[in-house]
């Protein structure tokens, strides 16, 4: 594992290696669906959204055996997917089943790739830290409300936890 000079750093190797991740599982569905670190404007394509970042230092750690200059760092990182599916008045609900699927389904596959158990996976995520893996996660209706008629969107917000050493 890279060890990071401080937790600034430590996160932002996180993010970046999920960022890389994510680009690497859903390359074969590069033409519908988008990776991206930022909300467009206008979501005319299911998304892949890496989010918000937050770290904590482990404070289970006994200070006298470890030294001032080595921390363990807890990181966490919000992952949404979206996915949106077209339908008119008469497909409402088969629109609506086909978001909530095709969301929970990017959201299952990235929680796949960092599970300790998962043979394609890297619960390191090429060494940028010590683990990882899915903590929680919720859905959200579509809040589009100019889609309503016209489809369903639903998003899956997945959070993300790490543990990073931090040298320096």
């Amino acid at each position: 594992m890279t060890a990071a000079s401080n937790p600034v750093d430590a996160g932002i190797a996180f993010r970046a290696a999920m960022y890389v991740a994510c680009k690497t599982l859903f390359t074969p569905e590069a033409e519908h669906l988008v990776v991206t670190r930022t909300f467009p404007s206008a979501a005319t394509e299911d998304m892949v959204l890496i989010g918000s970042l937050d770290g904590l230092r482990d404070r289970g750690e006994d200070p006298r055996s470890s030294s001032l200059r080595t921390q363990d760092w807890d990181l966490s990182l919000d992952i949404h997917t979206y996915a949106f599916r077209a339908g008119g008045a008469d497909a409402e609900q088969d629109a609506d089943d086909q978001a909530y699927e095709a969301a929970g389904g990017y959201l299952n596959r990235i929680a796949e790739y960092v599970r300790r158990s998962s043979p394609n996976g890297d619960t390191t995520l090429g060494g940028k830290v010590m683990w990882s893996g899915l903590e929680s996660f919720t859905t959200e209706p579509g809040r589009v409300s100019a889609a309503q008629g016209t489809g369903r969107m639903w998003e899956f917000i997945g959070t993300f936890v790490a543990r990073s050493r931090v040298t320096g």
